[in-house]
C-alpha cells in the first residue's frame, strides 16, 4: 500500500512538472509571436513610409529631369520659351529638402531597425540613399532615380525577408 501511495504521489508530481513547463512553453511561444508580430508592423510600417517618400521624390526628380530635357530641346529649336531659373531653382530646392527628410528619418529607422534585422541588408539602403543625396548634389537626376528604385528594391526585399510566412520558415 505504501508504494502505491508513493507511486501515486511520483506520477502527480511529474504531471505538476509537465503542466508547469507546458505553461512556460506556452508563455514563451505567445510572447515571440507577440514580438514577431509588433516588429514586423513596425518594419513593415516604416518600409511603407519610406518608400512613398522615396516615390514622391522620384517624382518630383521626374518632373525636373522633363524641364530640363524641355530646356535642352527649346534652346536647339531656338525658341525663346525657357523655363526660369528661379522655378528650377525652387524645384532643386524642393528635391534636396525632400531627400534630407528622408536621410533623417531613415537614420530613425535605421537605429531602431539594426535591433533585429541584419546590419548588411540596412547599410545597403544607407550606402544608396547617401548615393541618391550626391546625386542630387551633382543634379544628375537620372544617376539618382536609378539609385531611388534601388533603395526601394532593396527595402522591399528585407521587408519579404523578414516577413513571417511559410516560405521563410522552412
Amino acid at each position: 500500500m505504501e508504494k502505491v501511495k508513493s507511486f501515486v504521489k511520483k506520477r502527480k508530481e511529474r504531471k505538476n512538472k509537465m503542466v508547469k513547463e507546458f505553461i512556460i512553453c506556452t508563455v514563451i511561444i505567445i510572447g515571440i509571436l507577440i514580438g514577431n508580430g509588433v516588429t514586423q508592423g513596425y518594419t513593415r510600417n516604416s518600409i511603407d513610409d519610406i518608400n512613398a517618400k522615396l516615390e514622391e521624390l522620384e517624382e518630383t526628380m521626374n518632373g525636373d529631369l522633363e524641364v530640363s530635357n524641355t530646356e535642352m530641346e527649346n534652346k536647339q529649336v531656338g525658341t525663346e520659351e525657357t523655363v526660369k531659373n528661379e522655378e528650377k531653382d525652387v524645384k532643386d530646392e524642393e528635391i534636396k529638402n525632400r531627400e534630407e527628410v528622408i536621410s533623417k528619418e531613415w537614420d530613425d529607422m535605421f537605429s531602431k531597425l539594426a535591433y533585429y534585422i541584419e546590419h548588411e541588408e540596412l547599410e545597403k539602403v544607407s550606402k544608396n540613399l547617401e548615393n541618391v543625396k550626391t546625386y542630387i548634389k551633382l543634379g544628375q537626376y537620372e544617376e539618382g532615380i536609378k539609385e531611388i528604385n534601388e533603395v526601394i528594391f532593396v527595402l522591399n526585399h528585407i521587408e519579404d525577408k523578414y516577413s513571417f510566412n511559410l516560405q521563410n520558415i522552412f
